[in-house]
């Protein structure tokens, strides 16, 4: 029978609906007794697949065994989760019929298995059970991996450990499509009501077969099974606090799951394993396998206030409530979306902890979740308690949804023991005694209450005596009650969070008291008065004796029933207290606290200089009642005039004060600026005071501006007084003047002066000026020249009037010139030129340098050869073309010496006939042929007689190159530079 069943198993597992698609399930086993069991298999389908028949493919085997039993199931119930919004059709409609909608559902299959039963008798010994479905294919559109694989899956059951045990199970829906890009948070709910045993929560590997792991696509893994946000992180970070959250975050309590998905086209599976515990050993293995979509939707994903797991202390016998407040803001869409729509949430929980009560409210379309809870000794397990809450949006067509878990863990109280004695007089003695644990210490709270148990309102009718106040916090204390009554007396232990509160209440009876008045309590007198504190008492028993004392320390020597006060000498705010003493030895108290108003105070001290013609003086008592010496009245006058000032005060009370100062009005400072024009490089005076401070920041009195426009300077003067002015200023340009200055050599000649003065006559401010030289020769600057070659007199001057110089020697003299120069608008600029008077240098010498064929000079000269430059400034020169040359030398100050001796270079090379050479025509005009049957010729170059260099083309035509030039009438030279030196072709060109 056995062999039977493991064919028809297998039969099954191959055969069955190859076009179902599963996307995900689980298997939870609940147990009758100890040998019969119910096996709840539970999975997802697509509704875009076929229908899903009642499966007949769950087994069960002993761990580690290949023998395995079939399970016969029946259809428990076909549930229509597709996330649609409540206004929206049925996802899958009919339902489980194949190719309808893009919803999903829950198919939920239970089956009986009886070890007693033949069909499973093998497996009465067995203390691990496996139970596990085998279908031919996941959902296809699982897109990160195992998508249109077979679907495996398997729950793990101890028997020997816990025979009588019921495995862990959702109890919240599923919801399986995420909004990409938003932070999901997300628990399946699942716990252990029934036998409360501890769960823990990872992530396992998913299967196609018993002993087969699924493949993922590259760059995931069944851990990673999406891809989710890391920013600069990478895996196996996780921050589930971070916003967005950072990576994969699972929580091994409580199985909340939180991540971001980043691709919004993913379909992936998850496989949340969940271990149960009992005596710190596993009793049951469950593996939920869930498939989740992320999707782009213009919506928003409600999130909870706390996104992640919350814990809770409750105490025994207390009751623990709190709100669960959500947030689902609308989402406003950009225009080519649909127009955004109100999406109210609700709220749910898995009902996790027995006894507690969850309600629903709604506040401005808002849900809010109460939580309530009063827990037992039985609930003192040393273990969190944890429930799921979900939240879901009302979003068309489609919803989304987040769900967090709740921990709380239940506290036991501290025993104590609380001891009130009397000690007559309305005295009694306080101690609490508490079962103390090592390591933990108490705190303590008594409270005195009424007969209606509200607290005392101050110390006047109770006070304690270690905390001289109304709330002790002392573990031991003595408490006085001044009036006769019902009371009760509140003590408290605090320990919380390692234990809870223990609050216990005594009731006592308390006659009437004896007890002390005083005439008035707290009160103010006027500064400088005083008056009479007079004390009495209730109740008293024989004579009476007092004692008064002022403050904590200060002791009076009175002991009468009264005490006269002196505001001024007694201080201005003291605590006074009288006590009482009867014949039978009751002691009563009162105190009373007196404060003195304080003299008047203004703003301003005993003296005042005021800048300004008059000023604003203000009292700062706000009174209205204040009278001046100079019969004003009001907290307000005006002052222009220096004197002496007295105010006299009477507040609400009628106290009078009297305080003076003197006022001195001191003039402003007058700034001497106003609109004006003013020369560039010209400085306004701001005047003599302390201080200057400019718009442009300058802080100097005279300041020179660089551009037109309004201007502002604050000054200060002497006495503190401060003054601002405004004014506009119009900015003329002066010439500008540059003098270049001059050094002269003597023999120079004729010297033109004009040429180092430069007038620069634009205005950018006022446009065009005229310049007129009123210090030189007019405005005729061509006569400014001097002829050196003849004067006789060795001290240089130059014709200009009113010039400034000086001779130093008859060597080298030095003038100075000053230039004067004013535009027509008055402005003027002077500047100074130096001019200095250089003696010529010595001629050079040049030779012939036979072993390099060069002309060469003892110093650095100017080259001339027949006459003409050669535009070369050394101390030799390449004597490579036939001529005479010669040289000259200049100084550093320009000055040119006579010319050198003359060499002519007379030993040459062959002559360019020899060569093979010719030109022709010459004449010419324009254009010369030049034969080179050689190949002898590198480049050419024409010139005019004065040797300046004329623009020519020319190309090369084998042998033959063609010269084609512009110039005039005249003699030209065409050089011809060879492998054996430079030649010279005389032209003549014609027009």
């Amino acid at each position: 029978m056995k062999k039977i069943l493991l064919i028809l198993s297998f039969l099954f597992t191959l055969g069955l609906n190859s076009e179902a698609q599963i996307t995900g399930g689980d298997i939870t086993i609940t147990a009758q007794d100890s040998f019969t069991y119910q096996v709840d298999l539970v999975v997802y389908r697509a509704c875009r697949s076929d229908s899903i028949p009642v499966p007949n493919m769950l087994f069960v085997k002993e761990e580690g065994s290949n023998d395995s039993a079939h399970i016969p199931l029946s259809r428990k119930s076909i549930e229509d989760i597709s996330q649609i919004c409540t206004s929206a059709a049925t996802g899958c409609d009919p339902a489980n019929s194949p190719f309808t909608g893009s919803g999903m559902e829950k198919h939920i299959y239970t089956g009986i298995i009886d070890l007693n039963d033949t069909s499973y008798d093998h497996l009465l010994n067995s203390c691990v059970l496996r139970f596990f479905v085998h279908i031919d294919e996941r959902h296809l559109e699982i897109n990160t991996g195992p998508g249109g694989t077979n679907y495996y899956n398997f729950s793990l059951f101890n028997r020997c450990r816990a025979p009588l045990n019921n495995s862990p199970k959702s109890l919240i829906q599923h919801r399986y499509i995420n909004a990409c890009n938003q932070p999901v948070y997300r628990s399946l709910g699942i716990a252990d009501t029934s036998d409360r045993d501890s769960l823990s929560f990872s992530i396992g590997d998913v299967f196609t077969s018993e002993n087969t792991s699924a493949s993922f696509n590259s760059g995931y893994t069944y851990f990673i099974p999406f891809q989710v946000y890391y920013g600069t992180y990478t895996y196996p970070f996780s921050n589930p606090l971070a916003s967005p959250p950072i990576g994969i975050y699972l929580n091994g309590e409580t199985g909340e799951l939180v991540y971001t998905p980043t691709r919004c086209d993913e379909v992936a599976v998850i496989d949340i394993v969940v271990d149960e515990w009992r005596d710190d050993s596993i009793i049951s293995t469950t593996r939920f396998e869930r498939v989740f979509t992320n999707d782009t939707l213009y919506n928003y994903t409600p999130y909870f206030e706390d996104a992640i797991t919350l814990t809770y202390d409750a105490c025994v016998g207390t009751e623990l409530c709190f709100d669960i407040e959500i947030f689902d803001p609308i989402y406003v869409p950009p225009p080519s979306a649909p127009p955004a729509t109100s999406d109210t949430g609700t709220l749910s929980w898995n009902h996790e902890i027995e006894g507690a009560e969850f309600s629903v409210r709604y506040e401005d379309g808002i849900a809010i979740g109460r939580f309530c809870w009063t827990p037992d000794s039985a609930d003192m397990t040393g273990k969190p308690h944890f429930f799921t809450v979900e939240a879901t949006d009302n979003y068309c067509p489609r919803t989304y949804s987040s769900s967090t878990v709740y921990s709380i863990l239940v506290r036991e109280p501290l025993n104590k023991t609380v001891e009130v004695d009397s000690l007559g007089c309305g005295l009694f003695a306080l101690e609490s005694v508490w079962d103390s644990i090592s390591g933990l210490n108490a705190g303590h709270s008594w409270t005195l209450l009424d007969s209606q148990m509200n607290p005392l309102p101050n110390a006047e009718l109770s006070r304690f005596s270690v905390s001289d106040s109304n709330i002790s916090t002392s573990s031991i204390d003595t408490l006085k009650v001044r009036k006769g009554g019902t009371y009760y007396i509140k003590h408290e232990l605090v320990n919380f969070p390692f234990f809870c509160n223990n609050t216990s209440y005594t009731k006592i009876n308390v006659p009437n008291q004896f007890t002390v008045d005083l005439s008035f309590r707290d009160t103010t007198l006027c500064y400088n008065s005083s008056a009479l504190l007079v004390g009495s008492t209730n109740n008293a028993q024989g004579s009476v004796s007092y004692q008064w004392y002022r403050g904590d320390t200060s002791y009076l020597q009175d002991t009468f029933a009264f005490l006269p006060i002196d505001a001024q000498t007694q201080g201005m705010d003291s605590t006074y207290t009288l006590y009482a003493t009867d014949q039978a030895g009751c002691v009563d108290f009162l105190d009373t606290r007196v404060q003195s108003y304080d003299s008047i105070v203004v703003y301003f001290q005993d003296s005042l200089d005021v800048c300004n013609d008059s000023i604003q003086v203000t009292i700062t008592e706000s009174s209205n009642n204040v009278q001046w010496n100079n019969s004003k009245t009001g907290s307000t006058i005006w002052i222009a005039q220096s004197g002496v000032y007295t105010a006299t005060i009477t507040d609400a009370n009628q106290c009078k004060r009297s305080t003076s100062f003197r006022a001195d009005i001191r003039p402003l400072p007058i700034i001497p600026l106003k609109d004006t024009t003013l020369c560039n490089g010209d400085s306004l005076d701001a005047g003599p005071f302390e201080s200057f401070e400019w718009s442009t920041g300058a802080t100097t009195r005279y300041y020179e501006p660089f551009a037109q426009g309004q201007y502002r300077v604050d000054v200060v003067d002497v006495f503190g007084c401060e003054n601002s002015k405004v004014f506009n200023l119009w900015l003329k340009i002066k010439p500008a003047v540059v003098i270049l200055g001059l050094d002269i050599c003597q023999d120079q000649g004729i010297i033109d002066l004009d040429s180092q003065v430069v007038l620069q006559p634009t205005n950018p401010l006022r446009g065009d000026q005229l310049w007129t030289c009123l210090k030189c020769n007019g405005s005729d600057f061509s006569k400014m020249i001097e002829d050196y070659s003849t004067n006789s007199d060795p001290d240089y001057f130059l014709n200009v009037q009113d010039s400034v110089y000086s001779v130093v020697n008859n060597k080298t003299d030095s003038l100075y010139i000053r230039y004067t120069f004013t535009d027509t608008n008055g402005c003027a600029v002077s500047k100074d030129a130096l001019f200095r008077v250089h003696k010529k240098p010595d001629a050079p010498v040049i030779y012939k340098d036979n072993s390099t064929g060069t002309m060469r000079s003892n110093d650095t000269v100017f080259w001339f050869r027949n006459d003409s430059a050669l535009n070369r400034y050394s101390d030799y020169v390449n004597a490579n073309v036939f001529g005479v040359y010669k040289a000259y030398k200049l100084d550093r100050f320009n000055c040119r010496s006579e010319f050198s001796n003359e060499l002519e270079r007379t030993i040459g090379v062959e002559t360019i006939e020899s060569l093979g050479i010719r030109y022709y025509p010459n004449p010419s005009s324009g254009q010369v042929f030049v034969e080179d049957p050689g190949n002898r010729i590198v480049e050419l170059h024409l010139f005019d007689a004065q040797g300046k260099e004329l623009l020519m083309e020319y190309e090369r035509n084998g042998k033959q190159f063609i010269v084609n030039y512009d110039a005039p009438a005249q003699i030209v030279w065409l050089r011809v530079s060879t492998e054996n030196g430079m030649y010279y072709l005389k032209l003549l060109n014609l027009p």
